[in-house]
């Protein structure tokens, strides 16, 4: 288990429910959760939970996220709630904010409409509280106004129909990081803008890898 932090970790049964949990891509076709993980014991996969995909917070830690180096050693599943239709402009966006030099990003996001599987693996908190720190993942020079500001932006020009297909606004996200048939890594969001920052994801993740 990894020596970083980590929330309290879902159960083996947490888990075994949260594999039948149904999915969907953005053509509609589902997915149990489980047929989306690694099936070598020692592979690990890194599970990302978005707020909703309007959300400038989770896009900009999803930027970093897959602008880091590590980022295609590992399986690495991006879970939203909202509508599949919006599914590949929200991949779109991540890419285009991908850094210089980083190699192109493969991105799977799936939507979970129900929240099933959020709830299973004890995504439950909501509010739209914000947080008192800036994230690194922001990148220099951004702060919480730019980023509320921007949502706002994307909002808009979606058009009216998608900023309410893009999912519950108070609920909030965050990362596991699954090993096996084990949870090794867990953080719940408090605030609307508390991802874990991606060098600590990396290293959480890194050390259930078997690196140091």
């Amino acid at each position: 288990m990894s020596s970083h932090p980590t929330d309290p970790l879902p159960s083996s049964d947490d888990l075994t429910k949260a594999k039948s949990c149904t999915l969907v891509n953005a053509e509609g076709k589902e997915h149990a959760f489980g047929s989306l993980l690694s099936t070598s014991p020692d592979a690990t996969d890194i599970i990302l939970f978005v707020r909703h995909y309007h959300c400038g917070a989770c896009l900009s830690f999803l930027q970093s996220f897959f602008s880091h180096p590590e980022a295609q050693s590992y399986n690495v599943v991006v879970i939203g709630h909202g509508d599949r239709t919006l599914i590949p402009a929200y991949v779109q966006k991540v890419q285009s904010g991908v850094k210089d030099g980083a190699s192109p990003p493969s991105i799977r996001v799936y939507s979970d409409p129900t929240k099933s599987l959020y709830h299973s693996l004890g995504f439950t908190r909501r509010n739209l509280k914000l947080g008192e720190k800036t994230p690194e993942y922001y990148g220099e020079g951004k702060g919480h106004t730019g980023m509320v500001l921007g949502s706002i932006v994307d909002m808009v020009k979606s058009g009216p129909s998608a900023i309410w297909k893009s999912g519950d606004f108070a609920q909030l996200g965050g990362e596991v990081v699954i090993k096996g048939n084990e949870v090794v890594y867990a953080h719940y969001m408090e605030t609307t803008t508390d991802h874990t920052e991606v060098a600590e994801l990396f290293r959480s993740a890194g050390e259930s890898h078997g690196e140091k």
